[in-house]
């Protein structure tokens, strides 16, 4: 059996984050869709910087990785004021449109980055790490 790649987890976790932002969409008055995508959203958030952006800034420094961690400040701004009922409708649709950029930029340049320039024993031990960030905070699901 092939293993997982520390591409393929991320690239299923933005696949889940996605679905959650459009069942979202669809009923945006529904404050459990709205908390699984908040819940998701920030964990994923806290697995990619504790476990990949600190672990690769120690050995190199790409631009992508401030990038990266300035649209997850902005992506925490919008679910607070979505959280708050703020100009609902349109901090959806700037959510919908930073988190489609935001996955765009990881999965064309920094992953395969991640994916082509690290050692082997790296990106197995980052990937290692996500999966226990994301197990410790959400569980098993």
């Amino acid at each position: 059996m092939k293993k997982e790649t520390l591409m393929e987890f991320m690239f299923k976790e933005h696949s889940i984050i996605f679905k959650l932002l459009e069942d979202f969409e669809k009923d945006s008055d529904s404050e459990e869709k709205f908390n699984k995508l908040k819940e998701k959203q920030e964990n994923h958030a806290f697995m990619e910087e504790k476990a990949i952006f600190i672990f690769y800034q120690k050995n190199k420094k790409y631009p992508e990785i401030t990038v990266l961690l300035e649209q997850h400040e902005e992506l925490r701004g919008l679910i607070k004021k979505i959280g708050n009922k703020e100009n609902l409708k349109n901090n959806s649709l700037k959510l919908k449109k930073l988190m489609a950029s935001h996955i765009k930029l990881e999965q064309e340049k920094f992953y395969p980055r991640l994916n082509k320039e690290l050692e082997e024993s790296e990106k197995q031990k980052m990937l290692e790490k996500a999966r226990s960030y994301i197990l410790g905070n959400i569980g098993f699901n």
